[in-house]
């Protein structure tokens, strides 16, 4: 898989675009529906931007990196003569796919993404999931050039993995502010909870 289209061009497609162009492949295409973001995307992964109706069915693989509520709309759109397609979700299950193309997949990497924060892709694990054996060992060899963690995982134990990520993620950070803010109020220097946390 070293022909790569992208549908999407927020924070999850800038940094797995970037990583996986890095690791040899060609990214020939970027869609997205917000065209500033999209042509910079494009640009700076030498590809070109374009319409998600004109993503050549020649690609191996498109790269669904959009929000979740946005996942159905965009499988819809692409052409039926796609050869493979995934999503980078952990919370929308594998069968949002349907039949429409025959290979389908979802490649989730464990991690929440910035544009302003630069990040080192390969310790973020990645999750992998396909509706067939081939086509889930070609998706494991194209995440292990990409991630030193590379896990195969149905929907349903993604859900829950990305339910407890989510509160990993957030509610600790928030609590941490929380931690932070009781002390600021009382004039008490932050850095004193540092070494708890």
């Amino acid at each position: 898989m070293n022909n790569i289209s992208f549908v999407g061009s927020g924070n999850i497609a800038y940094h797995l675009g970037k990583v996986i162009k890095t690791s040899g492949a060609n990214i020939n295409s970027i869609s997205s529906r917000n065209e500033l973001s999209g042509k910079q995307l494009a640009q700076s992964l030498n590809a070109r931007f374009c319409k998600i109706e004109d993503i050549e069915d020649s690609v191996d693989l498109v790269i669904i990196a959009v929000s979740d509520d946005s996942i159905a709309e965009v499988i819809e759109a692409l052409p039926s003569s796609i050869r493979a397609a995934i999503h980078t979700s952990g919370a929308v299950p594998i069968d949002i796919f349907g039949t429409r193309f025959k290979n389908t997949g979802v490649v989730y990497p464990l991690q929440s993404f910035s544009k302003i924060r630069e990040l080192d892709f390969y310790q973020v694990p990645i999750l992998i999931e396909a509706n067939n054996p081939a086509f889930e060992n070609q998706l494991v060899d194209l995440a292990q050039r990409i991630s030193m963690r590379v896990e195969r995982m149905g929907s349903e134990e993604r859900k829950h993995l990305h339910l407890a990520a989510v509160i990993a993620n957030n509610f600790v950070n928030y609590l941490a502010n929380e931690a932070y803010s009781i002390l600021e109020n009382q004039g008490i220097d932050g850095s004193l909870i540092r070494p708890l946390m």
